[in-house]
This record gives C-alpha cells, structure tokens and sequence, in this order.
C-alpha cells in the first residue's frame, strides 16, 4: 500500500471520484461526536490567522482507497475502504461554504470551491461521475440535494418536513461559518474573513491517503480500522464481508446488494430490541438467531462476525455468495413474522406470546422448524402448543429461565439426530429433568395456578397474557367472537385494600377487628388465619380478571354488592360473565375461580404425560 498526506483540498483536485460501496452503512456522524470537533479543528485554524499567529498542519485521520478499474470516458474512481463518513462530511462543508460565498456575492471563491465538489468535463455518466464522492444509495438523494443546491433555502425545500443527517449537518456548519463571519471580537471584515477560511481549509487539515495495491487485503484493512470514528456494528462488518467476497467472485454487486441486501438497509432492521438486559439493532439479533441454526451452538453476540467469518471459511457452506444472501433473505421473510406478528394464525399468536413473555431464545428453534425441515400444518401447530405450553408452565410455576438459550439450541442438535415431529419434541421435552429445565406436569402447574399471587410477582403484562389467552378459549363455536380493540387493565375483584368495606365471616370490619385485636392484644387464631389467608389470595388467578377500561375509582374498594354489578356492565368479556351466577365473593370463591380457569389454562397449554417417553 502506498500512504501519503495531504491537504483535503488535494484530495478532491483534479478530475476524479471517491466511490461509497453500496453496501456500506449509511451516514451516520453526528453533531456532538464529529460535526462539532470537526468544526472546532477548523475554527481554531481561522481564528489562529485572523490573529497572525504561526499555523501548523492539523492531521484529521486516514482514507483508505482502493482503485477501480475504469474505462472510456469514465472518471478515474477508487472505492473508499475507509473514511467515507469524513469525506462525505467534508463534501457536505465545501457545499455549505460555497452556498454562503455564492450569497455574499464572492462568485470567486464560490466558483473556486465548486472545483473540490463537482467533476466537469467529458464523462462516461454524468449524472452520476460529475461528485467527487458518491455514497450509499439509501444517502444518494439527500446527498445529491445539498451538492447541488444553491443556498440554504433548496436545502430546505428539498428536505421537507423529514429528518435527514445530511441536511442537518449542512444547515449545522451554515449556522457555524455565519457565526465565525460576524464574530465581534475581530477588526477583519467579511471578505477577509472568507479569505482566511479558504486558506485555512486549503493549506492547514491534513488527512493521511492510504491507497491499496494488487496485494493488499481490503477487507483486513478495513476490520483493522474499525475501531476509529463511529464503531460499526457486527452486520455493517458482515455485509462487507459479504460484499467484498462477492466482488472477489466476480458476481454482480449492485444486483445482489438490490435484490438481497436493500431490505436490511431500511428503518424496520436498524430498530432497537431488547435481549436481556441490552438493547440491540434486529439486524444484529437476527444474524445471531441465524448463526446459532446453522451452528447448533451458542453465539456470543459481540463475536458474532468473527464466528460468522469462521463457519464460511471452515464449512464452505455455499457455492456463491448469491446462495448465501439467498438463504439469508429466507431466513429474514421467517424472522420478521416473529417482530410483527399476525396473531389471526398459530404462529403469529405465538410469536407475540413469546415478545410479551420476553424469550427471544426460542427464535433459533422456530427457525430450524420452519426453514430446514418440512412439517405438515397441525404437527407443527402441535409443536408450537407444545413449546408455549412449556413456557407458560415453567412461568407460572416460577421456574428460571437462565437456561432457555441451552435448552432451544440443545433440541435443535436432538431433531437433527431424529424424525422432526410434535411426538418427537414432546418425548426430548420430557426428558429435561430437574427444576431448571423440566416441563411442570398437571398437577404441580394445578398448585402453582392456585397459590402463585401472580399480580406481586409478575410482569403486569405477562398477566394479562395468561388471561387473555383464557378469555380467547372460552369462546366456542356458540359464543360471538370479538375482536377487543381498546387496551386492557387488570382488576382485583377483592381489592388490594379490602379491609374497609369487606367484611369478616362473622360481618366485622376487618380493619375494626384488626385494631381491637391489636388494641386488646388478644390472639383470635381463626380470624387471624382468615385475615392472612385473604390477603395472601388477592393477587392469585381467581380474584383476577380484565375490564377493557378501569373501573369507576368510587366503586373499586367497594363490597362485593356494589362492584358485581359494576364488572359486569363495563365488561364485553366472556371471562366476565362468570360472576353473573356467584353471588358471595370469599376466599371458598376465589380458589373455585381459580381451579375454574385453571382447567381452562389446561386445556390452552396441555402436559402430554407419560404417553410421551
């Protein structure tokens, strides 16, 4: 490789064009991480100047180029490896100071500056080879909208009412030149002033130029190099990767990048989505979840690429890279109905099931399920059941779920080894033995349903699951089916503050009871037992149920009189028709509503048994 240094302007002299592959990341520098200290390097060199004083060079970083091969009249190019956020950035600066030299009527140096901004002359294409730098082509419009402007006001226009980082970063360096032209605390004026700013970008900002030759590794280089500026994320280093090796393969990049890769490029990948404790891009999430298929094993996220890089090279497993992005875009058409379900089917059900339960670990699984082995419908409905029954049990029954990742991945590498059917999973599932990883039969998920005050010791949003799920079972072929639009809140029917109006076996107050015995120090031992046994049921299944609106706040720690009526007039539920026939809401009541919904729970997440093993 040959490196020399030299002043930006040098670097965008003469006729030529710095080339963004176009599967690269997008612009993505900022105001505060690089727009401001960028800004601050220059400032200091004018003002330095404008006060007389002895300027040395100030080096900005290093580009790392590799040239392409051109043709014809095509504008001689090289791809840039690294940097392409700084030169980007820097185009964007000259195109702001020339919109402003171009209304101080400096037409001179206006026109000066538009040499280091836009090619001219012969060319093969110049819609496109008239910028000395072309970026990605998700940043093509916006960056084509502040090259070619002509003043603040096309920027804007241009824009609309959409946020764009270009355009912000335009309009931030306008807003900093304007400040450095009218500062007070120097005699020079304007003219000056824009005379000083053009030297100092010209003679005084260094970058270092690194070009690659015929043996260099462009993509070593470019990993070795990651960790300046913006740090980039484990699918921006595997897309180049991708890419890189497309081109080493002589397949066509713009084509795979168009009909393969493009997708991954837009908003819905780069949003955030919690795992555990962090939050990552799904883009990132996904190629994990794709990774740990293909391997059957657990891949640490952060080295992620590497294992990617490690599988291909050790396992070959595609001829080209357009099966590999193939594969990939099968993969990711699975992976977005997991994100944005369709709970009008089983699987889409499921998989917002599994969001509102929080375990994405069971991702890996369901995708072996669906894209590498061929199941017909109901036995893979049956598995789902299966595996959400599973889930739910050990929920209910409070059991860890710090071993879920092993289990998933360790039934991947079982169905491998067997015929993949709903008798198959259900005979491994079995076979996990021990609270950490057993699969709660009948009778413990019966206890645990009963006795559990779910409200304490759960997610307000994991109950509602559990509840609405029960409603959605009760209705049967019989029953008219309604689609509840409006959010859901969770009502004790024996309120948390209960000692008021709900009276004791014998029609004491509770609380009037509680004081005297306090008072008096007496040790009544079965209204004590009544007392805490109440307590302890409030937040259990049977004294929970949901009201499609909170119920009126006068009538929430009434007696149970008072608030039956009130549930059942605001509520469009068929969980709620059940206290039409119970008249007396006591701890007896409680616990029989809560086998109620139990068998319910049963039946919606079933135990196979013995037949299984």
């Amino acid at each position: 490789m040959q490196a020399r240094s030299r002043s930006i302007f040098d670097v965008f002299d003469c006729k030529r064009r710095y080339v963004v592959p176009l599967f690269q990341r997008q612009y993505v520098w900022s105001k505060e991480l690089q727009w401001e200290p960028l800004w601050e390097d220059i400032k200091a060199k004018a003002f330095a100047k404008l006060e007389n004083k002895e300027v040395p060079p100030h080096f900005l970083g290093a580009i790392v180029l590799d040239q392409i091969r051109t043709y014809g009249n095509a504008v001689p190019s090289h791809i840039i490896i690294d940097g392409q956020q700084r030169l980007t950035t820097f185009q964007i600066f000259l195109a702001t100071f020339r919109n402003i030299c171009t209304k101080l009527g400096d037409t001179a140096h206006a026109e000066e500056l538009n040499r280091y901004i836009l090619n001219t002359g012969i060319m093969e294409n110049k819609e496109v080879e008239q910028f000395k730098v072309w970026p990605t082509k998700m940043d093509q419009k916006q960056f084509c909208d502040v090259i070619l402007s002509n003043s603040t006001e096309d920027i804007l226009n241009a824009g609309g009412k959409i946020t764009l980082r270009m355009i912000d970063a335009y309009l931030f360096f306008s807003e900093c030149i304007d400040e450095y032209l009218k500062a007070v605390e120097y005699s020079q004026d304007i003219k000056t002033r824009v005379e000083i700013l053009y030297h100092a970008l010209r003679k005084d900002l260094e970058v270092v130029t690194i070009e690659l030759e015929g043996k260099d590794d462009a993509q070593v280089i470019f990993e070795t190099l990651n960790a300046r500026g913006v740090p980039l994320l484990p699918s921006d280093l595997l897309r180049n990767y991708l890419f890189m090796r497309a081109a080493q393969n002589r397949e066509d990049q713009d084509n795979l990048y168009e009909k393969y890769w493009e997708q991954f490029d837009h908003h819905f990948w780069k949003r955030e989505e919690k795992q555990g404790r962090l939050k990552r891009p799904r883009i990132d999430l996904f190629m994990q979840h794709f990774l740990q298929v293909k391997r059957s094993r657990e891949i640490n996220i952060g080295r992620m690429f590497q294992e990617y890089k490690d599988w291909i090279k050790e396992v070959i497993p595609y001829k080209t890279v357009e099966t590999e992005l193939i594969d990939l875009d099968k993969y990711a058409g699975i992976y977005k109905k997991f994100i944005e379900p369709d709970v009008t089917n089983r699987l889409g059900l499921f998989a917002w099931r599994l969001r509102e339960l929080d375990v994405s670990t069971v991702y890996p699984l369901l995708l072996y399920l669906i894209a590498e082995v061929r199941l017909e419908e109901s036995e893979f409905v049956g598995i789902i059941i299966d595996i959400e029954a599973y889930l739910v049990r050990r929920l209910i029954c409070e059991k860890t779920t710090k071993n879920y990742n092993k289990i998933f991945l360790q039934l991947i590498r079982d169905l491998q080894k067997t015929t993949v059917n709903r008798q198959s999973l259900q005979r491994l599932l079995l076979g996990f033995l021990g609270d950490a990883v057993n699969w709660p039969d009948d009778s413990e998920f019966n206890r645990a349903f009963i006795n559990t005050q779910v409200y304490k010791r759960f997610k307000p949003k994991k109950v509602e699951l559990i509840l609405r799920a029960i409603e959605d079972e009760i209705h049967t072929d019989m029953t008219e089916q309604i689609s509840i639009q409006s959010p859901l809140t969770i009502e004790h029917v024996m309120p948390v503050d209960w000692m008021d109006k709900w009276l004791l076996g014998n029609g004491v107050s509770a609380k009037e009871w509680y004081k005297w015995m306090q008072e008096k120090n007496e040790d009544n031992q079965e209204k004590l037992r009544l007392f805490y046994e109440r307590n302890s049921l409030i937040d259990t299944f049977g004294n929970l149920t949901l009201l499609t609106r909170n119920l009126n706040s006068s009538v929430q720690n009434e007696c149970y009189n008072v608030k039956r009526p009130e549930i059942i007039k605001q509520s469009a539920l068929r969980l709620n028709s059940y206290f039409h026939d119970v008249e007396l809401w006591d701890k007896n009541a409680i616990r029989q509503r809560g086998q109620y919904l139990f068998e319910i729970a049963k039946r919606i997440w079933p135990h196979p048994g013995k037949q299984a093993e």
